[in-house]
């Protein structure tokens, strides 16, 4: 059952699913129609990124990928080839990251 609406001015929408089978399960979701506030100011945006691509955040990332054993990605690479690639070209794709 859907509840809210545009003409409401509500700005939310309210679903609730019935389970159904041998572990029925209810659920409600709940959604806002609004649209989201301002985004960050560029140069905050520009300092979240660059702690997003520290060395330290990149090397903990790498970490977990390598423990895990990550599936190959879109491109086909398995993670053992990733290191190689990032010895190699690191530093252009983090400055191309950085321009946008």
């Amino acid at each position: 059952m859907v509840t809210g609406d545009a003409a409401s001015g509500s700005g939310r929408t309210r679903i609730h699913f019935e389970g159904s089978g041998r572990q029925p399960r209810e659920q409600e979701l709940d959604a806002s129609s609004t649209t989201a506030g301002p985004s960050l100011q560029p140069e905050a945006e520009e300092r979240l990124l660059e702690e997003v691509l520290s060395r330290e955040n990149m090397r903990r990332a790498y970490d977990r990928v390598m423990a895990n054993q990550g599936a190959a990605g879109i491109d086909g690479m398995p993670v053992g080839a990733l290191k190689p690639y990032l010895v190699e070209h690191w530093g252009r794709l983090k400055e191309d990251l950085l321009a946008g």
